[in-house]
């Protein structure tokens, strides 16, 4: 700790970051930072220290942040998009599919009408294979 004045006591923390408390936006993050780490945990408070939360209000000041957020939501919608195109292929393959195989099943039970004994038999086999579908 060092002393400027007489009786005041300054810690380095001071300091660096009187020109933060300048700042009317920077000062409203660190109340709401503070607000929001006194509704944490004890544990989790301890590790909140204001030095830090004052540097995270900084930042926040500083607007870099907001933007990395705003470019990381842009990449987040183009994977989201990217996975439903992505399901949309695979359901639109797997309806095909199944009517592939439905129409396959309806033509072999067309089929072996003249033979009626086999009927069972292509029944079973088909509810095995849209079970393995």
């Amino acid at each position: 700790m060092t002393a400027f004045s007489a009786g005041v006591v300054y810690t380095p923390y001071d300091i660096e970051d009187s020109s933060r408390d300048s700042d009317p936006r920077c000062s409203a993050y660190l109340s709401r930072l503070l607000a929001c780490r006194d509704t944490l945990p004890p544990s989790v408070q301890s590790k909140m220290t204001e030095p830090k939360l004052c540097e995270l209000a900084s930042c926040l000041v500083d607007g870099t942040v907001f933007e990395i957020v705003k470019e990381l939501e842009e990449i987040q919608q183009l994977n989201e998009r990217a996975f439903l195109n992505r399901r949309m292929k695979v359901v639109s393959a797997h309806k095909a599919q199944r009517g592939n195989l439905a129409k396959k099943h309806a033509d072999e039970v067309a089929g072996s009408l003249h033979k009626q004994h086999n009927l069972p038999l292509i029944k079973a086999r088909h509810r095995a294979e849209v079970d393995a579908l």
